[in-house]
């Protein structure tokens, strides 16, 4: 029994070290940087994008401290988000650092506490992205603006725009402000979000604003789309008079009222994520001023949106197991806690349900763990297929499993 229970926990420790090294290698290729920090503000874990923001070596920002980085008044402001995430606040806010060659930089952080089994808190994990060049441009155009009253006021509102946007990680969330805020910086009756999906190669609409139909445009998808094309090549705003006078315009989903258009790339660190459809029921609604005021929005919505898919992608990495693609036994047990202090509240019956896979370490021994590993999917696969989208599955350890049945 002793040396079942040791080779068992072998087993356990080489299936996290195998979802741990997953982790690493999907956190390693981001193009921004990840890292994390302990309570003393030290680095014990940065991805290579990290470094290169921080103007170190790859690997050589681990076991250093923030305060190498900024002057006093920064790493102040720094201390002070970490107490926000001692409380279990995530934020996102900017700070100037300060490179070993002298080199300055202003850079977005995302944290997000981390706690340990007992709900400690014990370190931070950060989002960085280096905004220095779109703050300077920001900066520029904003200056330029300034020059005659009118344009002092579109500065103001596009600032007020932007802000609003960084200041949420949650992508549904992000993405409606993109669209409610768009029309604080240029007048619309209608709008559609498109966003490349992930290693495909069109665009779907995931939002969308001020259609009759709403329902006919979201999830539309477009390939090999003239105007799509045309924004991917320029990397500028494209402008149509009319619209449906335009044989490139998709008249697709609910576009009928579509007269004045004019289509702003969003652009990630030089590659085009997407890109906003903006329609006018007048012809020749929009000019050149309009697109170079609505594109310098578009540039910062571009950034809160890729921002808030990395934040997605590392919590959803962070809450499901690696092999069987459901909670794993801490996501799960935070959700069910929730779900029993609702049942706490409002006397609503819930049940627990544990299952084991019999005889599952003989179909290791005799077929190898790859086979056991198809067996583990096999079976969450089918729970989830047989339980309800209100209640929870998670794999509780090893082989076993565990469902949670709320609202019963």
């Amino acid at each position: 029994v002793l040396e079942s229970q040791k080779k068992a926990r072998r087993e356990i420790e080489e299936s996290l070290d195998e979802a741990q090294e997953n982790y690493r290698f999907v956190v390693e290729q981001q193009t921004v940087g990840v890292g994390i920090v302990d309570l003393d503000e030290n680095f014990t874990f940065s991805n290579p994008a990290a470094d290169t923001i921080m103007g170190v070596e790859r690997g050589q920002l681990v076991g250093r401290n923030l305060r190498e980085f900024t002057d006093q008044q920064q790493f102040a402001l720094v201390l002070k988000q970490t107490q926000l995430r001692r409380t279990g606040q995530a934020s996102t806010y900017e700070i100037n650092i300060r490179q070993p060659g002298g080199r300055q930089r202003r850079v977005l952080i995302s944290s997000t506490p981390r706690h340990d089994r007992n709900g400690n808190f014990v370190d931070t994990l950060g989002v960085f992205q280096d905004v220095t060049e779109q703050r300077e441009a920001r900066t520029e155009i904003q200056r330029l603006l300034g020059l005659e009253r009118l344009y002092r006021l579109q500065a103001e509102i596009l600032q007020e725009a932007t802000r609003d946007l960084i200041s949420n990680l949650d992508l549904d969330e992000v993405l409606g402000r993109v669209m409610d805020n768009l029309r604080s910086v240029i007048q619309y009756d209608s709008v559609c979000l498109f966003l490349y999906q992930d290693g495909k190669n069109f665009v779907q609409a995931v939002a969308n604003r001020g259609f009759p139909n709403p329902e006919k445009v979201t999830g539309i998808t477009l390939e090999n789309n003239p105007l799509a094309k045309l924004l991917e090549e320029r990397r500028v705003p494209v402008i149509l008079e009319d619209a449906q006078a335009d044989p490139r315009f998709a008249k697709v989903g609910d576009a009928e009222h579509v007269r004045g258009w004019i289509g702003l790339p969003l652009i990630f660190r030089d590659q085009m994520i997407g890109f906003l459809s903006v329609d006018s029921r007048k012809g020749g609604a929009y000019t050149e001023t309009d697109a170079r005021l609505a594109q310098a929005f578009a540039d910062q919505a571009a950034i809160a949106i890729q921002n808030s898919r990395l934040y997605e992608s590392v919590e959803r990495l962070a809450a499901t197991d690696p092999l069987t693609g459901i909670f794993n036994r801490r996501s799960l047990f935070e959700r069910a806690k929730h779900e029993f202090d609702r049942y706490l509240r409002y006397q609503t019956p819930v049940a627990v349900v544990m299952i084991d896979i019999d005889h599952f370490r003989r179909v290791n021994n005799t077929y190898g763990h790859q086979v056991g590993d198809d067996v583990l999917r096999q079976v969450a696969s089918r729970l989830q297929n047989s339980i309800r989208q209100v209640d929870l599955i998670g794999r509780y350890g090893g082989e076993e499993f565990m469902v949670m049945l709320t609202d019963l």
